[in-house]
């Protein structure tokens, strides 16, 4: 799950820095690609209702992506086209990481991962 969001927030931080000359979209998907990376600093939070229940970390990153959304709304009165890139990015990573995490492939994937790289 945590592999599938790091890939997407580095393909999010690539195009913002791809997109640095047009900056309503660089700083919007440099905070995404951001908000994509806070899922394990959220999980370890001291909040035992929050380290009980994993999917509320999903839940309060979608709600940041939430909060941009908003910012959009309140400032230009419109959404702008790499916020709803992030938000929905918010909201497919977890649908399709979930799935993959229980898939074989997947699993062997890892695992071979595992073996190659503790053998430097």
């Amino acid at each position: 799950n945590d592999l599938v969001g790091i890939n997407v927030s580095f393909v999010m931080f690539v195009a913002g820095l791809l997109l640095r000359r047009r900056p309503k979209f660089h700083k919007r998907l440099m905070l995404f690609g951001t908000i994509g990376m806070v899922g394990p600093a959220i999980a370890r939070w001291p909040f035992a209702f929050i380290a009980n229940n994993p999917p509320l970390v999903g839940i309060l990153m979608q709600l940041l992506g939430i909060l941009v959304l908003a910012f959009d709304l309140l400032t230009t009165r419109r959404i702008h086209r790499a916020t709803w890139i992030g938000v929905v990015t918010l909201i497919l990573v977890p649908a399709i990481a979930i799935p993959l995490s229980a898939a074989p492939f997947w699993l062997n994937f890892l695992v071979s991962l595992k073996h190659f790289l503790t053998q430097f």
